[in-house]
């Protein structure tokens, strides 16, 4: 391999991590058609998961062969590190480097750097078994006996030893209590070559080394090592046994003898298979209990053809860069679960049944504690299988997820209404539909009430007599107060809110010299993100009224609060002031001018009769309120279908509104660099003044700075529709990247 080849395909590499920015729309046109990944003929209907990166030689020629990988080259900057990079390779400072850098060079070793380059160019697949499932619930078992473990340290004021013994006590205890769940879990990666006889020839190279190394090892490890046919197939064996248990001692960690013995006994029953080897064109690794999973690849029935794949038919002879899928039981493992809940009630009421406290209120708080783990579980749902692919197009990159999760709290019935009101062409706008669910509030306000029940039965007995009236006092002048917030919020607010739409928008089009007074005035107008939230509206008037409730109960609350403790301001929030603009109405409070903030701020709220809009500026706000259609493409471009969700995000828009900010800070981080005789020289004479210690001038940082910019612009933005398709929530995106002209 030669020395151009190798800096080649060093490029390429380095290529392949910067595409998620790069890769050129231009080059992405039409190719032949493709099949979907081959490893998906071998692997099992019961995996617990599978996934696939297709392409990446293709992909990493792409961008290699790009205008924006050219100008990435062409920076001195770079440049230069290529250079100290290429002087190190031709001259080691570190010996041992040296000597690799000799090893690398071998032909045999050269022929193993480019196998390994193949490898990962054409298709690299993973896949586990079904029990990977069962490792995740351990995982998530053991983690649950941590924190139970963690919380029980912090409540007896444990430290040093007796806090360590507690943790690694629960993390025992996790494993004891779950052995049916401990063995090692069977999962592969595989590689496609493009010649199985290079892989062959290195595969032999690695039978030599390890029959000589394995003369070396004891008698126990010696025989573990067994060759298929060809030498093409090695499988080495572990297994407990191999552990001196005799020299482990659990015993102080035990809260009885013998409480881990069971433990012990099923760690030495524990195997571990590591299989390495050719089949047909890819190189497998496989981890396992045994090879009984390697053995199953390609008999039986297929994970392709479950009904979770059947997406993936329309789009098989696309150009596949990616497929994954996860199995309703694995994503079960994940996250909290009913039984989660279930086991930390159960530990707490084992708590509760040891402290000291009167009979009644144990029983009072373990019923609580009943009610509150089913009220938790009701947050909770059902999961189901996921599945998600990717490809080529002719804009960049194309990508559908499949969801089969029960969604209880998503609303796609109905187109979103609010793409119309995120300005028509937002940098950044993210918009959903929840359904109206007034009990998740109502359960809320339930907790309170029964938190606020605790303070007077536990806290208030504890006070003195003087502070136990100031409580009373409080909790008399508040309660009405607290009664008609609550009514505010659930007779007025959640009912004028129903609607269920809301959206983040983000844009960047105000412009000012100087934003606060503070501030030095610029010598061009700099821009400032505009943040704003969106509501949807179902009755316009029952919004207004519990804003003006709010504000009321807000006057009332600082009053009392000044007549208990006159040192308290005494202040009320007054009327807002109120602006018609075209869309409706807008309500601000002016920002007093000593606080010397630029007119164009101006925090208000704005109203419709189907949208409320929240704004740091009058004019993003009118924008909002105005009926006007995104400037949707790809996965958007119907906006009349339902949606459950949808986003956009313009990252070259973006770029533009941060790059003025990126060029000012450069410029103040090389003012505080400390002048040197030939800067000053410079400066008194023609061209901007170098930078000190003979670094680049400001003006060469700035344009290298500028050139940055413009290549990370060519990933122009995402979109994506997320909607109900056959009981799946579907995510339908689209990376859109363009080369440079």
């Amino acid at each position: 391999m030669t020395s151009r080849f190798r800096c080649r395909k060093a490029s390429a590499l380095a290529a392949l991590m910067l595409a998620a920015f790069f890769v050129p729309a231009g080059l992405a046109g039409a190719a032949d058609a493709a099949t979907p990944a081959g490893s998906l003929k071998w692997v099992p209907a019961d995996a617990a998961f599978y996934s696939s990166m297709l392409r990446a030689g293709e992909q990493i020629d792409i961008i290699a062969r790009s205008k924006a990988w050219a100008k990435i080259k062409s920076m001195p900057s770079v440049q230069m590190m290529v250079q100290m990079a290429q002087a190190h390779l031709k001259n080691p400072p570190d010996p041992h480097a040296a000597q690799v850098l000799q090893l690398l060079q071998q032909p045999e070793n050269q022929k193993l750097i480019a196998l390994l380059n193949d490898m990962i160019s054409h298709e690299v697949f993973c896949c586990g078994a079904d029990n990977v499932s069962g490792f995740i619930e351990l995982m998530t078992a053991v983690n649950g006996a941590q924190q139970v473990g963690t919380l029980t340290a912090a409540v007896q004021r444990a430290q040093g030893q007796e806090m360590q013994k507690i943790q690694v006590h629960a993390l025992l205890r996790g494993l004891a209590d779950n052995l049916e769940l401990i063995r090692v879990p069977d999962m592969l990666i595989g590689f496609k070559v493009s010649n199985p006889a290079d892989a062959e020839a290195q595969l032999k190279r690695l039978d030599t080394f390890l029959t000589q190394a394995l003369q070396q090892a004891p008698p126990p490890i010696k025989d573990r090592l067994k060759k298929g046919q060809g030498a093409s197939m090695f499988t080495f064996t572990l297994d407990g046994g191999l552990v001196p248990w005799d020299k482990v001692s659990l015993k102080q960690y035990e809260d009885k003898d013998g409480e881990f013995d069971n433990l012990i006994e099923k760690l030495k029953t524990l195997k571990l298979t590591i299989s390495l080897g050719l089949r047909d064109d890819y190189v497998i690794l496989s981890v396992g209990e045994s090879a009984g999973f390697l053995s199953k690849l390609g008999g039986g029935s297929l994970l392709a053809d479950r009904p979770e794949f059947k997406p993936l038919q329309k789009y098989a002879g696309e150009r596949l860069t990616s497929i994954a899928y996860a199995s309703k039981e694995l994503r079960s493992q994940g996250g909290m679960s009913r039984n989660d809940i279930d086991k930390m009630a159960n530990e707490a009421k084992k708590y509760l049944e040891k402290a000291e406290m009167p009979p009644p209120i144990r029983e009072r708080l373990l019923k609580d504690i009943g009610d509150l783990a089913a009220d938790l579980k009701s947050f909770l749902h059902e999961q189901g299988a996921s599945f998600s692919f990717a490809f080529l197009n002719g804009q960049g990159q194309e990508s559908f997820t499949y969801d089969w999760s029960a969604h209880p709290n998503r609303d796609g019935s109905k187109p979103l209404n609010l793409l119309h009101h995120v300005g028509g062409s937002p940098l950044l706008a993210v918009v959903s539909r929840s359904k109206y669910r007034p009990q998740n509030y109502q359960m809320l306000v339930k907790w309170i009430k029964h938190l606020n029940g605790y303070v007077g039965d536990f806290v208030v007995p504890q006070l003195n007599e003087e502070q136990k009236g100031r409580y009373e006092q409080v909790m008399k002048m508040f309660q009405p107060l607290l009664e008609r917030l609550d009514k505010a919020t659930g007779e007025m607010l959640l009912p004028a809110l129903k609607d269920g739409q809301s959206a983040l928008v983000l844009d960047a089009r105000l412009r000012s010299k100087q934003w606060h007074q503070m501030l030095p005035a610029m010598d061009k107008p700099m821009p400032m993100l505009e943040p704003a939230l969106v509501l949807g509206v179902s009755d316009a008037e029952l919004l207004k009224k519990a804003v003006s409730e709010y504000r009321m109960i807000v006057n009332e609350m600082i009053s009392k609060l000044h007549d208990l403790n006159p040192s308290i301001p005494e202040f009320q929030i007054p009327e807002p002031q109120t602006k018609a603009v075209a869309g409706g109405m807008l309500y601000y409070h002016p920002i007093p001018e000593e606080l010397g903030v630029d007119k164009q701020i101006s925090p208000n709220a704005g109203l419709s009769d189907r949208v409320a809009v929240l704004a740091i500026s009058q004019t993003h706000s009118e924008r909002l309120l105005a009926n006007t259609p995104l400037k949707g493409s790809g996965p958007l471009a119907d906006m009349k279908r339902p949606l459950a969700a949808a986003l956009v995000f313009d990252f070259a828009g973006t770029m533009t509104a941060l790059e003025p900010w990126i060029e000012f800070g450069v410029e103040e981080a090389m003012k505080h660099q400390p002048a040197t005789p030939a800067a000053a020289e410079e400066k008194n004479g023609k061209g901007a003044a170098a930078a000190p210690g003979g670094m680049p001038s400001l003006e060469d940082i700035l344009k290298q700075v500028r050139t940055g910019v413009e290549v990370l612009k060519c990933f122009r933005g995402y979109t994506s529709a997320t909607y109900f398709e056959d009981k799946a929530l579907v995510t339908h995106g689209l990376a859109v990247f363009e080369d440079l002209p």
